[in-house]
């Protein structure tokens, strides 16, 4: 394992250009610690404010011979079109980084017998060649500010160079044609991973890939972008590394790397990526959306009058000390209509906090704690017969824990306490994986779903009349031949018998689903397989309609929702219609799983209304204009829910300075309008990023004044000598504490 190198990177000429010679991407493993707190700044602001990227697969692991793809190249097409439409570039927003495209790929050949070895200039002049020879889609033009070629080495050629030496990637800017004034040829490096492994070396391959585009785009030229001017980091390297652990956006279900949060001074994790929601009824009958929005807390908006497209939001905070949250939301109704939601803290403990009243105030947040093992799954909360609330999760154990009310409307934390109930039996042991799915057979009794690691359903439920005890873990497997196998959690409803129904993808594609043939633990002995019309990247979810019959939605790998309508159900039988493309909210894909739920239209009971966050993190809907009518257009509604990340801009100017102070005005926008955002509250750091030194909220037209000291003694909170220019003109190290009032 290589150390990293903190030196700050130096500056050369060759050929007239500038050439940033930074500390490449190493191979560092999953023990390494991410670096304190950077301070990124813009200096020239050398960005890619709309990127369009040209994969250029060269040598035969990539193609058949002429222009043919191998399975290698193909997965990586399909990784470039679902990844620059997703929230994972869609966070650079905040770096000015707009919307990516993929212009396409080409193939190209390379004798495989033949080693190479090419320097950096070698290669360049490759590129040059190629452009030349008109075997690229996309020619530069003088000006070109965002066009990036990404190069994928075969194994036999070897790159040499400062920048490539030791790593797996590296990327620069040169001029296309002498003579010009600024660097106009932008391109990446991907080396070999050679693990011998055709998904290792598509993983690897992702990996390196998203971290040099995403440095590519917010740092084009040399020391003319985003990067850390005391040890020379882009935004990249002090939270991913070759070899490293990934991140995964299900929009783009490859390993990604992670990369550092100028909003947040913290490195990105899965949970800023794959938004989660959740959506119940107040009873009054008025929708009411919840959703984790990272750094901001829990974020909630509701409908002004049931029916009416006219909503409200706010912020429910976090619970003290925590901040954030590592799993979506989970809302339920207690018995006297009170909502109650439930979410993990990225302290590992599950935390929930409910509404003191019928459709209005909420209590503060109450800890629930978590199992010995811990808790490595969202929460699933359903209601018992008696009135009483129920939560489940999955430990990192494998096995199912539970905590539940000690009795029926409590407004405390004084639950049950977690008890497991163990993991499915067998010749071979193994966990559950997912989140749990959890329902009500007729009888009263609560039944919860897992997908188990030997690819199964399992299912566990109180089995008798008073609903204290519980069954064996009972495997729903089909019978063979049928090889089916399952990766991700159930989602389970009832019909309109009273019959509990699941449904979940197979690893082979096909929709499957089971229904009870009985209610109780009577099960049909058939599945049922639905063809998809696209590969499912977010869901399903399942609904019933006004007319009691299911209906189930996807987000597809082509961006659309899809939804598909039983109709027909009796005495274990039913049919289904076509599949309906309900699009999206071009040109932004969806992030998050939708939600459905059926309300009113107006005047109308029973239209069905789905919600779905986009990779903006901003809320979209689409709603029928009549119960089991036609569909609306997507539409975003308002800014009820945070711009979750990178929606905002902030203008800074220094007012006045002194020896000891500096005063500056910052005005807060969001970044997509430029209209002023009021009640933002705006935090100085000071130089370590560990301590706030001054605070203010920003009035109606965004704008807030701020004074602070320039150096501060940690021990007598007095100004002290600055070393250097630690802030340069005095407000380097801004950033938001809480973005929205909480």
């Amino acid at each position: 394992m290589a150390n990293r190198s903190l030196a700050k990177p130096k500056k050369t000429k060759r050929r007239g250009v500038q050439v940033w010679h930074r500390t490449p991407i190493r191979e560092m493993g999953p023990s390494i610690v991410p670096l304190p707190p950077l301070t990124v700044t813009p200096h020239d602001n050398e960005i890619m404010g709309a990127p369009q990227v040209v994969a250029i697969y060269w040598g035969t692991p990539f193609n058949t011979g002429g222009t043919g793809k191998t399975g290698l190249a193909i997965n990586l097409d399909n990784f470039f079109q679902r990844l620059l439409p997703s929230r994972y570039m869609s966070l650079l927003s905040e770096y000015g980084v707009g919307p990516a495209t993929f212009v396409g790929s080409v193939c190209l050949p390379h004798d495989p017998g033949t080693p190479e070895t090419l320097d950096e200039a070698a290669l360049e002049t490759k590129l040059r060649a190629w452009l030349d020879g008109s075997l690229l889609p996309r020619i530069p033009g003088p000006n070109e500010t965002s066009l990036l070629f990404a190069i994928f080495i075969p194994p036999e050629i070897t790159v040499t160079g400062e920048d490539a030496d030791g790593g797996c990637a590296y990327h620069k800017a040169v001029k296309y044609q002498k003579g010009l004034g600024k660097n106009n040829l932008f391109y990446t490096a991907l080396k070999w991973a050679g693990t011998g492994s055709s998904a290792q070396d598509l993983a690897a391959l992702t990996g390196t890939a998203s971290h040099e585009l995403v440095e590519a785009f917010t740092n084009r030229s040399f020391e003319q972008g985003w990067y850390d001017d005391s040890i020379g980091y882009e935004i990249g390297d002090a939270c991913s590394s070759c070899g490293g652990p990934g991140i995964f956006d299900r929009a783009c279900p490859y390993p990604l790397s992670s990369y550092w949060l100028q909003s947040l001074r913290r490195c990105l994790r899965e949970a800023d990526v794959n938004l989660a929601m959740d959506i119940n009824r107040n009873q009054d009958g008025r929708i009411e959306l919840f959703a984790s929005a990272p750094g901001y807390g829990l974020w909630h908006a509701w409908q002004n009058r049931p029916g009416v497209d006219q909503w409200s939001s706010g912020s429910l905070g976090a619970p003290p000390g925590v901040q954030e949250f590592s799993s979506g939301p989970a809302v339920f109704s207690n018995d006297d209509g009170r909502l109650e939601v439930f979410i993990l803290g990225i302290d590992g403990r599950l935390w929930h906090i409910y509404q003191t009243i019928a459709n209005n105030g909420w209590s503060s947040w109450g800890p629930l704690g978590s199992p010995a093992a811990g808790i490595q799954s969202a929460p699933a909360v359903f209601k018992n017969q008696d009135g009483r609330l129920e939560v489940f999760v999955i430990g990192t154990d494998g096995a199912l824990w539970h905590n539940w009310q000690e009795q029926k409307n409590q407004q405390s934390n004084a639950w049950s306490g977690w008890f497991s109930l163990g993991v499915p039996s067998g010749p071979v042991p193994f966990s559950l994986l997912a989140d749990p799915a959890v329902s009500i057979n007729i009888d009263g009794g609560l039944a919860v779903f897992a997908v188990g690691g030997d690819g199964q359903v399992w299912y566990i439920f109180q089995s008798t009349a008073d609903k204290t005890v519980w069954s064996n873990w009972r495997s729903l497997a089909p019978p063979p031949p049928q090889p089916y196998f399952f990766e991700e959690a159930p989602e389970v409803t009832r019909n309109v018998a009273g019959e509990i129904q699941f449904f979940l993808v197979d690893r082979a594609g096909p929709l499957r689903s089971l229904l009870q043939s009985a209610p109780g633990d009577v099960w049909s002995p058939t599945w049922l397989n639905i063809t998809l019309p696209a590969q499912v990247l977010l869901g399903p979810t399942v609904t019933r309609n006004s007319s009691g019959l299911l209906e189930v939605l996807f987000v597809g790998d082509d961006g659309a929702l899809w939804n598909i309508e039983q109709t027909s159900q009796s005495d274990g039988s039913q049919s289904w219609s076509g599949w309906n493309a309900l699009g999206n909210p071009s040109p932004l894909s969806l992030a998050a799983v939708p939600v459905a739920f059926l309300g009113r239209t107006g005047t109308i009971e029973g239209a069905l209304e789905v919600f779905a966050l986009d990779s903006a993190g901003v809320l979209q809907h689409i709603w029928q204009s009549a119960p089991g009518g036609p569909w609306s257009n997507w539409e975003q509604l308002a800014q009820q829910f945070p711009q979750v990340l990178g929606r905002m801009s902030l203008g800074v100017k220094a007012v006045k300075k002194s020896a000891s102070t500096v005063t500056i005005s910052v005005t807060v926008r969001d970044s997509s309008t430029s209209t002023p955002i009021a009640g933002a509250t705006v935090t100085i750091f000071d130089d370590t990023g560990a301590r706030a030194t001054a605070s203010g909220t920003t009035a109606d037209d965004g704008t807030v004044i701020l004074k602070y000291l320039k150096c501060v003694d940690p021990e007598t909170k007095t100004p002290d000598a600055c070393p250097g220019v630690a802030r340069k003109a005095g407000y380097q190290n801004y950033d938001f504490l809480t973005p929205y009032p909480v």
